[in-house]
């Protein structure tokens, strides 16, 4: 899919954590790094742990920044925080 979104002129992937299984860190880690490997485009890490069920820990998004070329494949990292947490904050 990602590829097909760079062949039809995508500038950025966002990209969720997976949704059908639970995942360990390196798991997840190596989900982003097999997108990485297999399109040009940046991406950004979107954790969305209240709809997938999978959250990437703030250790393997900076190990997902560090280990790509900054500012060539991380675009960004998008945080979704439930309704409850977001009440929490205000």
């Amino acid at each position: 899919m990602s590829r097909a979104a760079e062949k039809a002129g995508a500038n950025v992937l966002s990209v969720i954590t997976p949704f059908f299984a639970k995942a360990s860190q390196e798991e997840l880690y190596r989900h982003y790094a097999t997108i990485a490997g297999s399109v040009s485009l940046p991406i950004v890490l979107y954790n969305i742990p209240a709809r997938t069920g999978n959250a990437l820990s703030p250790a393997t998004m900076v190990g997902i920044y560090q280990s790509w070329k900054a500012g060539d494949t991380a675009a960004a990292i998008k945080k979704t925080v439930s309704a409850d947490v977001a009440r929490g904050l205000a």
